[in-house]
């Protein structure tokens, strides 16, 4: 049961951390959760591909956050297809939280439970 648990743990690490990532631009938690639902008007926890660019048309200060204020169509398009993982048709907060989340450990230390939820 421990071994499960601790694979499964380990497998979803391993994701999320090799996972594609902005090369620069980190996001807080709330800042991830701000521009999700200014970009989610349906709250049904997907945004879709019109639904993406409409928001950040519309939302000046989320294509800010995003880092794609000054991007061209195609670099938006390409961003929003890497953060996609349904063919490219919708991207969910998960997603959202992997492209432009921590990406590292937390610097505290942490005890031997907690070590096996990391790992």
């Amino acid at each position: 049961l421990v071994q499960e648990y601790c694979y499964s743990n380990l497998s979803r690490f391993l994701a999320q951390h090799s996972s594609s990532h902005h090369p620069t631009l980190t996001l807080s938690e709330k800042d991830i959760d701000d521009v999700f639902n200014a970009l989610d008007v349906n709250a049904n926890g997907k945004v879709h591909y019109e639904t993406f660019f409409r928001g950040l048309k519309e939302h000046e200060w989320v294509a800010s956050r995003l880092g794609l204020l000054t991007c061209s169509l195609e670099e938006r398009l390409e961003v929003f297809h890497t953060i996609a993982r349904d063919g490219g048709l919708s991207i969910d907060q998960d997603g959202l939280a992997r492209y432009y989340g921590r990406r590292e450990l937390p610097g505290t230390e942490v005890s031997w439970a907690q070590r096996i939820q990391v790992a």
